[in-house]
């Protein structure tokens, strides 16, 4: 763990990527110190959240920025952010040299208002680049004191060796985390629809418990699926294009309502706490936008040690995919 990080570290990140605009300001505010009353203090944002409304750009940022400054209360969270986003028209083009990330960085910390971002993820890979490179780059805004420690989001697993090989080497850091696409019942998802994102695999899962690296995962409760199924059923029209409505998946649902029944916690607290049964240290990102939401999120925490064991092999005899 990064000695600058808060300790202990709360087991769950708020992610904040339509703060702002779904949840609005007020129920943003809200679930922010309901999420730090709990013991929450690791925060994940981006330069780009929700710039997909027009309007306003850096929306998520600001709004971490102004809470953080009436609350008064920067000196406990963990802050992490991300840049290198390509342009929301153009989904392809990769923005990693060292210009957009100087130009990013800028902005996201005058936007949070700080002057150190606690975690600094780069949002893609630009496998153009040698890996090395892109970690020179992050050292030296370490160096600078704009960022304590550095991620990469959406780098395969290939890449994500590369850097620790180079870190090494050279005696640097190196990347402390990853932040790819992972949740109960990835592997039967889907393909990913949008270019550069990445995956956790079998591959990701062996580095991450031999090398330590943490891990972050965004739709780290399978964007709702299961709780979704539970309320509508499988074969619901509103579920039909789904990317988690796979045969696979839908086995899992099954199984998660069933032990939702005997064991009393909540399908949505049942998806989180599987995460619990992983041999690696894992820093699931939340992605809330009701209260309802943000309890059952917290209720994972509570679910106990019987559970997690049937929660360990609930994807087993399985062997339908997409």
């Amino acid at each position: 763990m990064n000695p600058v990080f808060p300790s202990p570290l709360f087991p769950l990140s708020l992610g904040t990527a339509t703060y702002g605009v779904d949840p609005d300001e007020a129920t943003s505010f809200t679930m922010l110190d309901c999420f730090a009353e709990a013991g929450g203090n690791q925060l994940d944002t981006a330069r780009v959240y929700s710039d997909w409304v027009p309007g306003e750009t850096g929306r998520s940022e600001k709004l971490l920025g102004r809470w953080l400054k009436s609350r008064g209360c920067r000196e406990r969270m963990l802050i992490a952010t991300k840049g290198g986003h390509p342009p929301m028209d153009n989904m392809t083009r990769v923005r990693m040299n060292e210009a957009e990330l100087i130009h990013d960085i800028d902005l996201s910390r005058k936007a949070l208002g700080i002057d150190m971002i606690d975690l600094y993820w780069l949002h893609r890979d630009d496998i153009n680049q040698p890996v090395g490179h892109l970690l020179e780059t992050l050292e030296s805004f370490r160096e600078k004191g704009w960022i304590a420690a550095y991620g990469g989001s959406n780098f395969s697993t290939a890449r994500l060796e590369e850097a620790q090989r180079f870190a090494q080497d050279q005696g640097i850091p190196g990347f402390v985390a990853s932040q790819p696409m992972a949740c109960l019942g990835a592997q039967y998802r889907k393909p990913l629809e949008i270019p550069l994102l990445e995956k956790l695999d079998e591959s990701g899962e062996a580095f991450l418990a031999r090398s330590g690296t943490l891990l972050f995962p965004y739709s780290s409760q399978a964007t709702g699926y299961y709780e979704k199924v539970a309320l509508w059923g499988a074969e619901s029209e509103k579920l039909k294009d789904h990317p988690f409505n796979t045969p696979g998946n839908n086995t899992i649902a099954a199984r998660l309502v069933a032990l939702s029944t005997e064991s009393d916690y909540s399908v949505s607290a049942l998806t989180l706490a599987w995460w619990r049964t992983k041999p690696y240290t894992v820093q699931p990102i939340i992605g809330c936008r009701t209260m309802e939401q943000l309890d059952d999120s917290l209720d994972s925490l509570k679910v106990d040690e019987a559970t997690l064991q049937i929660l360990a092999s609930i994807e087993d005899g399985i062997d339908q995919g997409v």
